[in-house]
């Protein structure tokens, strides 16, 4: 009997008395694949590709598009499409070529990032774990953007004859567009096609496209402070706790700091910022709770309270001064006073709202230096938060 038949029929034992000798081996021919599979494709990246082109042909445009994990060249021609693709995995190579007059249609597409699909399968099986509070902002954040090439649909679908380039950084956003635009003209002028209504070719011609919404430079960079903050708590122990005399000043005072002159990045930064400071107080299965079962009525109360400092804080900057928006911290009073009232009678608690009092003075004043000195500012308009 087979070490497979073993497996099938539950005789697990005597299955692995024949696998583990294989594992050695195994393990020294996947460690050398990995190490030729990564030189191929370090080697492939550097060489510079140039297509031969005809007497009359011309490069009009071409974009490169890189990755770990493989990249994608497509150069544009007043004749063709050409696209080489290099892969880390089994050192693939392809090369695609498309003249333009056999094209069916060039067409752009603007999406969220797909990866948001498997992040959320994983939230759904594994729960939330600090890892994913990042990578959700950023998912959500990134776009994913194609600009397909298609021939007739006779061999849309047949061995990969499109042409692809794709990408999601921001900053390409605009090069991307262009190429589009250019890719869009060509193809037309090539295939001479005089019934296109002139509003379709002058829409592909206009400005580049709103890549959507983003959350700004200050909401990452308060977020990530959050964590940080929430990290060394966690270590200095005994937990993650909110009566605490360093640390709870800091998250009580920082959202009414910023909201002071940003609505926008204060609300963003309690809607992201504590349910990450909840990761890190309980990992699920990347390690143990620093104590304690989740309570999600008293969190969102809390949750609820930050928020409520954070808009109070802006209305009391508007209409006095921005000075005066520590005077929204009083909010904070609000949890004790519905779950533990006999805490009121408690010194420690107004200990602790003198100090989110003084840190909210020390933050706003901190937020417009870090503004000012390193130029970072919301990119949407407080109006429209």
């Amino acid at each position: 009997m087979t070490w497979l038949e073993r497996l099938v029929v539950g005789e697990f034992d005597q299955a692995m008395t024949f696998l583990l000798p294989l594992g050695v081996p195994l393990s020294f021919l996947a460690a050398v694949a990995i190490y030729v599979m990564t030189r191929n494709y370090l080697h492939l990246r550097r060489v510079s590709y140039t297509p031969s082109l005809t007497e009359d042909e011309r490069i009009v445009d071409e974009i490169r598009f890189s990755t770990p994990w493989g990249t994608w060249h497509t150069v544009l021609t007043n004749v063709r499409v050409f696209q080489w693709q290099i892969r880390w995995f089994w050192s693939r190579q392809k090369f695609k070529t498309l003249t333009l007059m056999d094209l069916h249609s060039v067409k752009w597409r603007l999406l969220l990032n797909p990866w948001l699909l498997v992040l959320t399968v994983l939230v759904l099986y594994y729960g939330w774990n600090p890892f994913f509070v990042p990578l959700l902002m950023a998912f959500l954040e990134s776009r994913w953007y194609t600009i397909t090439f298609n021939p007739p649909f006779q061999v849309h679908y047949s061995f990969g004859r499109r042409i692809v380039a794709h990408g999601y950084r921001r900053t390409q956003l605009p090069h991307y567009w262009r190429f589009f635009q250019t890719a869009y003209g060509t193809w037309a002028t090539a295939r001479l096609m005089p019934s296109v209504p002139a509003p379709v070719l002058q829409s592909a011609a206009g400005t580049t496209p709103d890549p959507g919404f983003t959350w700004g430079r200050p909401v990452w960079v308060y977020v990530l402070v959050w964590m940080v903050l929430g990290t060394a708590q966690r270590v200095i122990g005994p937990h993650i706790w909110l009566e605490d005399y360093l640390f709870t000043p800091l998250y009580v005072g920082m959202p009414v700091a910023v909201a002071a002159r940003h609505l926008r990045d204060a609300v963003w930064m309690v809607v992201m910022g504590f349910p990450a400071l909840l990761t890190i107080k309980f990992p699920g299965v990347w390690g143990p709770p620093d104590g304690g079962m989740p309570d999600g009525l008293e969190y969102l109360w809390v949750w609820g309270t930050l928020g409520a400092t954070a808009l109070g804080g802006h209305a009391l900057a508007r209409w006095l001064h921005p000075s005066m928006a520590a005077g929204a911290i009083v909010f904070w009073l609000l949890p004790f006073a519905l779950f533990r009232p006999e805490m009121l009678y408690d010194l420690s608690v107004y200990a602790r709202f003198s100090l989110a009092v003084a840190a909210c003075f020390v933050l706003t004043e901190i937020d417009q230096i870090f503004r000012n000195t390193l130029a970072v500012k919301s990119t949407l308009p407080e109006s429209q938060a």
